[in-house]
């Protein structure tokens, strides 16, 4: 329901190629392709990501956790336009799964948070109940954030004292960026 109604609040959809025209701090709502330059890896899915949601049981003492991770990346647009996106404070709204049971072993290895790693070998479970969701390069997102601008060497030039720069959306104070895939938009 939030995916449905945080644009409505942001206001219509514009095209990606309008952000940097709209002014500092503006709510927007975006749709493009993601692109990423340093992808996150998934802990218990293969894949490569920007965003990453691992939930996980550890029964009825050990509670229910989920940790989440996230990483900036570009969202391009139909024509080429691009928008830097921050991960930081970053929601991906998406649909429930159903866990599956996985060894403990699985969690604890490299490239796992260090405090999922603690939380797992302090349950002393064998297996864990879990799911991962790895949000993709190459997936179309439907983006709500605050418009600002990073520097970036492939953006505009403004005047020669300083850095080229590009519209960039990030999170804010009152409300998070939020990131939906278009396809659970239905």
């Amino acid at each position: 329901m939030l995916g449905r109604t945080l644009p409505r609040l942001a206001g219509r959809e514009i095209a990606l190629a309008d952000v940097s025209a709209r002014e500092e701090g503006a709510l927007v709502t975006v749709h493009g392709v993601i692109e990423a330059q340093e992808p996150l890896r998934g802990v218990l899915v293969e894949a490569d990501g920007v965003y990453r949601r691992l939930v996980f049981d550890l029964g009825v003492f050990g509670g229910r956790w989920v940790h989440e991770a996230a990483t900036d990346f570009a969202l391009v647009g139909a024509r080429g336009e691009r928008v830097l996106v921050r991960g930081g404070g970053a929601r991906w709204l998406v649909l429930p799964r159903e866990p599956l049971d996985y060894p403990a072993v699985r969690f604890d290895r490299d490239g796992v948070a260090a405090d999922v790693r603690e939380r797992v070998r302090a349950s002393g479970r064998a297996t864990i109940d879990a799911f991962e969701q790895v949000l993709e390069p190459g997936t179309r997102v439907q983006v709500v954030g605050y418009k600002t601008t990073s520097p970036d060497a492939s953006g505009e030039v403004t005047d020669y004292r300083s850095p080229p720069m590009r519209a960039t959306l990030r999170s804010g104070q009152e409300r998070p960026l939020v990131i939906t895939r278009v396809a659970d938009l239905g």
